[in-house]
């Protein structure tokens, strides 16, 4: 009976011990990793200019004035007419052939 009390308390400490090591492996982990993204991102060109933008506050109004022209785009007479002449093209290559060619059977 006292070795199994004794096995339960190791198993216990065991089993907190692994948990306490996941906890501050994990939290150190995430600290590297965010730093080293902060490195990469600083480095690149890419996300400067980005940041440049989101900063001047020129992003937003050249999207929104990007949707509203797009949308008066799509929703245009003749950008409806694209669409149904090519869903009809689509229709009409993704059919079954109108002429079948029967292959004669070896004999």
């Amino acid at each position: 009976m006292e070795q199994l009390i004794l096995i339960l308390i190791q198993a216990a400490l065991s089993g907190v011990m692994i948990a306490i090591g996941m906890l501050v492996g994990s939290r150190l982990t995430s600290k590297s990793i965010v730093k080293e993204l902060d490195k990469w991102m600083n480095r690149s060109e890419f996300f400067n200019e980005l940041k440049g933008m989101i900063s001047e506050q020129e992003l937003i109004p050249k999207a929104t004035v990007f949707f509203e022209e797009a949308t008066a785009l799509v929703s245009s007479p003749e950008a409806k007419q694209f669409f149904k002449n090519a869903t009809a093209a689509l229709k009409e290559f993704s059919g079954e052939p109108d002429v079948k060619i029967e292959i004669p059977k070896k004999k």
